[in-house]
């Protein structure tokens, strides 16, 4: 019986973790870009027609899913990366796109209203 050396053998994609991070990342950004516009919508019927309270409601109860949502998908993000760098995946170009991207979420959570 012969033995398969090491160079033919397949090797596993070890970057699964990393592209994971920077996809969730992604779409927090999307998700508080979402978020955002309902706040604005909000705003601005509530500003437009006071008597309309349904639909600020509503645009307010949509911006709060979006909110929830972009904030699972960045502790997703964060728990991957850190399984990512835990398993020793080895990617150089990995960290700038995460924390570009983190700051990315973070700008667009604080300084869009």
């Amino acid at each position: 019986m012969q033995q398969i050396p090491d160079a033919i053998t397949p090797r596993k994609n070890r970057r699964v973790f990393h592209l994971a991070a920077i996809i969730l990342l992604l779409g927090a950004s999307v998700a508080v870009i979402i978020q955002k516009q309902h706040e604005g919508a909000a705003a601005i019927t509530a500003a437009r027609d006071v008597t309309e309270k349904t639909e600020v409601q509503h645009h307010l109860q949509v911006a709060k899913f979006w909110g929830t949502m972009s904030l699972v998908t960045v502790a997703l993000a964060m728990f991957s990366w850190g399984i990512a760098i835990w398993r020793h995946e080895k990617c150089r170009w990995v960290l700038v796109p995460v924390i570009v991207l983190l700051l990315l979420f973070v700008l667009l959570k604080l300084l869009i209203v």
